[in-house]
């Protein structure tokens, strides 16, 4: 078993399990973004956690191959932009995500994050 199935075995569900949060409880979720992306302290000790885990996805898997891996390699630099701006610059961020997860655009992130869900648990406990 290679990092980049371990990695899927941990981001797969997380994802879901967001995704179904999303669906579920739009309002929440949207008030919860105001909520952290208003708060300065917040908003960097996400960035934080953020820039460390990516780091961490990186340091066990960082391959630019032509298969489904390259999908880890992207979250994982992903990631390390989104915690990097987090916290040196929140500001660019809070933008976006408001208009992301705003409750009316909430299904179709919802639906994007439930289907990373099942393609990497897919990929990651090879069930296919």
């Amino acid at each position: 078993m290679t990092a980049a199935h371990i990695i899927a075995q941990v981001l797969g569900p997380v994802y879901f399990v967001a995704g179904i949060a999303l669906f579920n409880n739009p309002n929440a979720m949207h008030k919860l973004v105001d909520e952290i992306s208003d708060n300065a302290a917040q908003s960097f000790l996400w960035g934080f956690i953020t820039l460390a885990l990516s780091l961490l996805i990186l340091a066990f898997h960082d391959a630019w191959s032509a298969d489904w891996m390259v999908v880890i390699t992207i979250i994982g630099w992903l990631g390390t932009l989104k915690g990097t701006v987090l916290m040196i610059a929140p500001n660019i961020l809070v933008g976006f995500t408001k208009l992301v997860l705003k409750p009316a655009t909430m299904r179709v992130s919802a639906t994007g994050a439930l289907a990373l869900g099942v393609f990497l648990s897919v990929k990651g406990f090879g069930l296919v």
